[in-house]
């Protein structure tokens, strides 16, 4: 699995010992046997892209990997323009937030307490 791995990249190959770890279990052999798929499914590039991103956080979970290159999340989107904000369909204007003074009437109510 370590050299199905490395063929992948060096990205790929490092997630794929990480999860392995000293000891490989038959859960971790499932998990990079899983991790190997994923390479088949999305591309070696998406999946590299992927392993890179994961690894800088930290994150070892195949499943979890799996969701990042289903929503297209492998990628660095630094560069990316921020998404345009919301229609603002049931937004309020501005001016609704604006502090207004209090009429006569009114101060006179809040400063008897009544």
């Amino acid at each position: 699995l370590q050299r199905q791995a490395a063929e992948m990249g060096d990205q790929v190959a490092f997630y794929a010992a990480a999860l392995l770890g000293s000891h490989p279990t038959t859960a971790r052999l499932r998990s990079t046997r899983s991790l190997i798929r994923l390479g088949e499914r999305f591309g070696q590039e998406a999946l590299g892209d992927a392993c890179r991103r994961a690894i800088e956080v930290e994150l070892y979970d195949v499943d979890r990997l799996k969701t990042m290159l289903l929503q297209g999340l492998e990628r660095d989107n630094a560069d990316d323009p921020p998404p345009p904000p919301p229609s603002g369909q049931f937004a309020r204007d501005g001016d609704e937030f604006a502090a207004r003074p209090l009429i006569e009437d009114d101060r006179d109510h809040y400063q008897r307490g009544a």
